[in-house]
């Protein structure tokens, strides 16, 4: 108890010298209404006390992800962070609220047990999103302390920060250039085949980092990404991306509204609106891309060929292209630079002015170093934890050093 207690509180001193005054009145607001709304689903009138608490933590998250006052025109950090960490929050107090109202367990009766579910920093801003059931059986059960732990959830989240600033970052620098220009052409053909790799690194080396602080304390949450390069369909695509918020949306949006006899029109509108609040989750300016991926989707295995290779090359080239949805937000922009490819030939102007981007040529063979490396670990990351497991921690710790020095000397801001 008495560390579930400090990790609030560290949560809570996070958040308020971080994001402010305004971000943690409304984590701790939320947290107390959905915690008492929680106990009076037991009563008779519990379905009324569900109702208001639904739409009132529904309509808040709209709030959040929509009013303009959510985003600033620096596009900062802070700016980007905030909203779509609180997003996170609002899922698991929805799902928490649902999950108690159909029964599947009991409220939580202990405040400090709730707050640590709801407040927890590591996973607030990048995830995953998991239900309140799995934060009882590994956040909040008694934790065991070893070496063995932090030294592993050292690693994992050096890793993440490697991710980070070593290709990530790099590659944010490309892709912000490029859609800085309005030339188009050859340009947008760059941007869209690295656009998804920068988004992977940036947002799977969040959760890393999220995953190994929390393995320090003996905390084991779900991964939110699985190889999703190694797809073979869009459908595919969606199971391995994301993860937690794909299921989150299926669990409580898409099997909620889906009826045993739904006609086809009715399951493609289901199916439509599920991609649709994966994207308004994932943040606005994704909401087009989801949609487009769910059409997508709805096509199922129909695309597939006999060829594995095929396959990931032909899903990796389709999804790619929908990122230009994600890169200039504006749907009008986005089929002009699509078009572009097609009507401007600049491939030749286009690799000489390749330095121009932002990025030296020692860059660029360290951004391949990185995507290398990055591939290779995490598609056979299970292989890789088994095979840690067998060298000592001294092994570890020098792994550990080594990333962190690659990462002081060669990652970017």
């Amino acid at each position: 108890m008495v560390i579930n207690l400090l990790l609030v509180l560290i949560s809570l001193a996070v958040i308020f010298f971080g994001f402010g005054l305004g971000s943690f009145l409304s984590i701790v607001g939320i947290t107390l209404i959905s915690f008492y709304a929680a106990k009076g689903l037991k009563g008779k009138h519990k379905k009324l006390i569900f109702f208001i608490s639904i739409v009132f933590t529904t309509f808040y998250m709209i709030a959040l992800k929509a009013l303009p006052i959510a985003y600033n025109e620096e596009n900062s950090v802070r700016s980007f962070i905030e909203p779509f960490g609180l997003t996170f929050y609002m899922m698991q107090v929805i799902s928490y609220l649902i999950d108690v109202y159909r029964g599947e367990y009991e409220c939580e009766t202990n405040i400090i047990k709730y707050a640590l579910y709801t407040t927890y920093i590591p996973h607030l801003f990048v995830g995953p999103v998991y239900s309140y059931d799995m934060a009882r059986d590994n956040l909040i059960r008694a934790k065991d302390f070893s070496w063995k732990n932090v030294v592993g959830g050292i690693l994992r989240a050096c890793w993440g920060l490697f991710k980070i600033f070593v290709i990530g970052n790099r590659l944010s620098v490309l892709t912000s250039s490029i859609a800085e220009l309005p030339i188009g052409g050859f340009y947008v053909v760059i941007a869209l085949l690295v656009y998804g790799i920068q988004m992977f690194a940036l947002f799977s080396g969040g959760v890393d980092i999220a995953l190994g602080v929390s393995k320090i304390f003996d905390i084991e949450l779900p991964d939110n990404f699985n190889s999703p390069f190694l797809a073979e369909s869009v459908f595919d695509f969606w199971e391995r991306w994301q993860t937690t918020i794909v299921n989150w949306v299926q669990k409580y949006i898409f099997n909620s509204s889906k009826k045993k006899k739904a006609t086809k029109k009715r399951q493609v509108f289901n199916v439509l609106f599920a991609y649709f609040m994966i994207g308004f989750l994932l943040g606005n300016k994704f909401i087009i891309w989801a949609i487009i991926n769910g059409v997508l989707t709805l096509f199922g295995n129909k695309l597939k060929t006999s060829k594995k290779f095929l396959n990931r090359f032909l899903t990796y080239l389709v999804i790619s292209i929908t990122w230009a949805f994600v890169i200039w937000p504006n749907g009008f922009s986005a089929f002009a630079m699509l078009a572009s490819i097609f009507t401007k030939h600049n491939f030749t102007s286009v690799l000489v002015s390749l330095f121009n981007l932002g990025l030296t040529g020692i860059d660029f063979l360290l951004l391949g170093f990185g995507l290398l490396t990055m591939f290779i670990i995490d598609d056979n990351l299970e292989k890789v934890r088994k095979e840690l497991k067998n060298y000592s921690l001294k092994f570890q710790i020098v792994l550990i050093t080594i990333l962190v020095l690659v990462t002081i000397f060669a990652g970017i801001n």
